[in-house]
């Protein structure tokens, strides 16, 4: 009886070993397939020669390629120059001369209402603004949801 105890286990046991070898090789092959899979993903795409850029095309990935091959124009890097300090009064027609903390922060004729103001923790200089704006006078058309955004605040 222990004879054949001794068999079963050992059948078993060499049964077990076989298939976890199968197993580990299929996960590795697995592994390095996707692998490769991902590096010929990230290779610049080869365009046929007179390829017009596709508009209907929603896609961010799409179009930073079409930027990286040069297919379409890139809006550059600005440097805005610092903002000059002019004071907190407030002056306008019907408006009393008023000392105001208010920063105007567009030229366009609009309201900005419930603002949200977003200081990114990592760079205080990075600001974010978001609001519901309107036209003014009159509030007469609903723009809906604006922002404004520094990265030199």
């Amino acid at each position: 009886m222990n004879i054949i105890n001794f068999a079963v286990r050992n059948t078993l046991f060499i049964l077990i070993r076989k298939t976890m070898k199968r197993f580990i090789y299929f996960l590795t092959t697995l592994t390095l397939s996707g692998a490769g899979c991902m590096v010929m993903a990230q290779q610049n795409a080869i365009l046929p020669p007179g390829y017009q850029v596709d508009t209907r095309i929603d896609n961010i990935g799409y179009w930073r390629q079409m930027a990286a091959l040069g297919l379409v124009p890139v809006q550059p890097q600005i440097r805005v120059e610092p903002a000059t300090y002019t004071g907190s009064k407030l002056l306008g027609r019907g408006i009393t001369v008023e000392d105001s903390p208010d920063v105007p922060v567009t030229t366009e004729s609009s309201t900005q209402s419930e603002n949200s103001v977003f200081v990114d923790l990592a760079d205080y200089m990075h600001i974010l603004n978001s609001n519901n704006s309107t036209q003014w006078p009159g509030a007469g058309n609903l723009y809906g949801a604006n922002y404004f955004h520094s990265y030199d605040a």
